[in-house]
């Protein structure tokens, strides 16, 4: 793997080889990048000045780096490869790489995104119960 999957901190040891492979979905998702990529974009968006979490400048530099992202995966520079766990993770890496501020943030999105799931899920349960 480039870097450390989501999860690799709960380990002691590095997974085997065939687990990276078996748990990587990047073969099937990696045709959504360019939703993730504007996923990430509309993400700084409710980061923005007004709320504190981002400058505008460095909103700026994010969805320039993200472009920057965009064209390189087009162009082939970078390859959504089954070296990487999944399409946004492949993404977030190479914008962390890019942009050092997105890595603090990329937290507050993961844990936004588990909520809504989270939220989802408990609705179908309360519907189903009723």
């Amino acid at each position: 793997m480039p870097t450390q999957t989501l999860w690799s901190g709960r380990f002691k040891e590095p997974l085997a080889e065939i687990a990276l492979k078996f748990s990587s979905s990047i073969e099937f998702d990696k045709i959504l990048y360019e939703e993730d990529i504007a996923g990430e974009a509309s993400h700084t968006s409710k980061c923005s000045p007004r709320v504190k979490v981002l400058t505008a400048s460095e909103m700026r530099r994010i969805r320039t780096a993200l472009k920057s992202i965009q064209k390189e995966i087009e162009t082939g520079k970078f390859e959504l490869t089954d070296d990487y766990e999944d399409v946004h993770m492949a993404i977030e890496q190479r914008l962390t790489q890019k942009s050092e501020h997105w890595a603090e943030n990329c937290t507050r999105q993961e844990a936004g995104t588990t909520r809504l799931l989270s939220m989802s899920g408990y609705s179908s349960v309360l519907q189903s119960a009723r």
